[in-house]
C-alpha cells in the first residue's frame, strides 16, 4: 500500500512539471524582465515588502545574499512553486479522504489536482512569487485541518496558519473559504446554519489576517516613505457595481487561460447533471447544493476588489474561479449513489475535464515561453531602427518614455507582450538590446502631444528619446 503511495506521488510530480514545461525549462514574465532591471533589492521592498508579502521578501533578499543568477531563480521559484502545489493536492486528499472509504481513491485524486492546478493558476505559476503562492495554498490547507478541530488551541493555531498565508501571498482568501464551505457540506450533508457559520468563521479569520498584512503595509510604507496605491482609497459601492456589470465577461473570458464560453458550458453541464440526478432522486439536494457551492466560489474571489480594483479579473485573483468546476465533480463524487447511467456520464465527463486541463497548462505555458522569443524579436528589430536612427542624425538614444493608450488587454497576463508593457518595457528592451535606456515620466501636456505624433505607430523617436504606445497599464 505504501509502495503505491510513494508512485502515485512520484507520478503526480512528473504530471505537473511535465505539463509546467513552458515555465521549468526558462521563461520571462514581465515582472522578469522588471526584476533584472532594479535589482533584487528594489524589487524586494517595492514590489513585495509594500503590497503585503513579506516572506517573498526575505526569498529575494536570501537570493541576493547567495548572489545567484536571475534566471536560476525564476526556475529554482516555480520548481519549488510545483512541488508545493504537488504537497498541497496530498494535504487536501488526507482532509477529505477519510470521510469516504469505499470511493475510487485515484478518480478523487486526479480530481483534487486538477482542482487545485486549475486553469487561472497558471498565471499564479507564471511569476517568481509562485512560490509563495504555493506556500499560501499549503497553510491555508493546513489552517484549514486545525478549523474543524475541536479546541481553542487548535483555533488559535488555525489562525496563525491564517495569517502566515495571508502573508505569503494576499490573494488567495477564496480558497480557503471554498475549502472551508466544501468540507463544511461534507461533513453536514447539507446548506445549513453549520455551514453557513463555519463560512462566516473562517471570514472573521481571514478579515484578522488582512488586517494585520494591512498593517504590517503601513508600517513598511512609512519606514520607506512610499504610498501603496492599491490600497489607497476606495469607492464601496462603485466596485460592487463593477463587480456585478463585469462578471458575466469575467466568466466568458476566464482571464483568456481557457478557452473562451468553456467554463460557462462545462457549469451548465455540471448543474444540469445535477439537476437530472435529483430529479431521478427526489430526497437528493445535490442541484440545490451545487448552486450555492458554485456561488460561493465564483464570488469569493471578488471579495478583494471590493476594496480594490486592482488586477481584477485577473488569473492571480480568480482562483475560486479555476476550482469550480472542481469543486462540482467533487461533491457529486462523494454523493453520487446511481453505479449505471449517471456515473458513467459522471465519470466520462471528469476524465475529459482532467485531461484537457494538463493539456492547457501544457500548450499555455509554452506560448507563454514562445511569446519570450517574440519579445526578444521585436527588441532586436527596435535595437536595429535605433541604431539606423543614430547613425543618419549623429545622435545617441538613451532615453525612453511611454504613451497610455486605452485599449482592451486582447491577451492573457502570461501572454502579454513586455515590451509594451509599462513596468517590464525598460527592462525587457535594455535585456535583449544592452542598451543602458533612461525612462523620462511625461506630463499629460507631452502625453497628449506624443498620441498625436504616434497615430497608428507604436514607437516614436524624438531626438535622444523613444516613445513607446502601452497598451497594458
Amino acid at each position: 500500500m505504501k509502495n503505491r503511495k510513494y508512485t502515485l506521488c512520484i507520478v503526480i510530480v512528473l504530471i505537473s512539471l511535465i505539463m509546467c514545461v513552458g515555465y521549468i525549462t526558462g521563461h520571462y514574465s514581465t515582472d522578469d524582465y522588471h526584476i533584472m532591471n532594479v535589482g533584487y533589492k528594489e524589487y524586494s521592498i517595492n514590489n513585495n515588502l509594500i503590497e503585503g508579502r513579506p516572506i517573498m521578501f526575505l526569498i529575494d533578499q536570501l537570493f541576493l545574499k547567495l548572489n545567484i543568477s536571475y534566471d536560476a531563480f525564476i526556475i529554482i521559484t516555480v520548481v519549488i512553486a510545483i512541488l508545493l502545489t504537488d504537497l498541497n493536492v496530498l494535504l487536501v486528499y488526507k482532509l477529505v479522504n477519510d470521510k469516504y472509504t469505499n470511493k475510487n481513491k485515484l478518480l478523487l485524486f486526479t480530481l483534487l489536482f486538477s482542482t487545485i492546478f486549475n486553469f487561472m493558476y497558471i498565471e499564479n505559476l507564471y511569476f517568481v512569487e509562485s512560490i509563495v503562492m504555493a506556500l499560501s495554498l499549503v497553510l491555508y490547507t493546513l489552517s484549514c485541518k486545525y478549523f474543524f478541530r475541536d479546541g481553542k488551541w487548535n483555533k488559535l493555531i488555525a489562525l496563525l496558519f491564517n495569517i502566515l498565508a495571508t502573508m505569503s501571498y494576499n490573494g488567495f482568501e477564496c480558497y480557503y473559504i471554498i475549502l472551508i464551505a466544501f468540507i463544511s457540506l461534507l461533513n453536514y450533508k447539507k446548506i445549513n446554519k453549520n455551514v453557513l457559520f463555519n463560512i462566516l468563521k473562517a471570514g472573521l479569520l481571514i478579515i484578522i489576517s488582512v488586517l494585520l498584512n494591512y498593517l504590517q503595509i503601513s508600517i513598511c510604507c512609512s519606514i520607506f516613505n512610499l504610498n501603496n496605491s492599491r490600497i489607497s482609497s476606495f469607492s464601496l459601492l462603485y466596485n460592487i457595481f463593477t463587480i456585478i456589470i463585469m462578471l458575466p465577461y469575467f466568466l466568458i473570458i476566464t482571464s483568456r487561460l481557457f478557452p473562451k464560453y468553456l467554463f460557462i458550458i462545462c457549469l451548465f453541464l455540471v448543474l444540469g447533471f445535477s439537476f437530472i440526478y435529483n430529479k431521478k432522486h427526489e430526497m437528493n439536494n445535490l442541484f440545490r447544493e451545487n448552486i450555492f457551492l458554485s456561488f460561493v466560489c465564483i464570488m469569493s474571489c471578488f471579495c478583494i476588489n471590493i476594496i480594490s480594483l486592482s488586477s481584477i479579473g485577473t488569473g492571480r485573483l480568480s482562483y475560486g474561479i479555476g476550482m469550480t468546476i472542481g469543486i462540482l465533480l467533487l461533491y457529486i463524487f462523494f454523493n453520487i449513489n446511481d453505479k449505471k447511467t449517471f456515473y458513467k456520464i459522471f465519470l466520462i465527463f471528469s476524465v475529459f475535464w482532467i485531461g484537457f486541463n494538463i493539456l492547457n497548462y501544457f500548450n499555455q505555458t509554452l506560448l507563454s515561453k514562445n511569446n519570450n522569443v517574440k519579445e526578444k524579436e521585436e527588441a532586436l528589430k527596435l535595437d536595429k531602427m535605433l541604431k539606423k536612427y543614430e547613425f543618419e542624425n549623429n545622435i545617441k538614444v538613451n532615453k525612453v518614455a511611454f504613451v497610455f493608450y486605452l485599449e482592451m488587454r486582447k491577451d492573457s497576463v502570461i501572454n502579454t507582450n513586455a515590451i509594451r508593457t509599462e513596468w517590464s518595457s525598460q527592462g525587457a528592451i535594455e535585456f535583449y538590446t544592452k542598451r543602458d535606456m533612461e525612462k523620462i515620466n511625461l506630463s499629460p501636456k507631452e502625453m497628449e502631444k506624443y498620441n498625436k505624433e504616434l497615430e497608428d505607430k507604436v514607437y516614436f523617436i524624438d531626438n535622444d528619446m523613444l516613445v513607446i504606445k502601452m497598451y497594458d497599464w
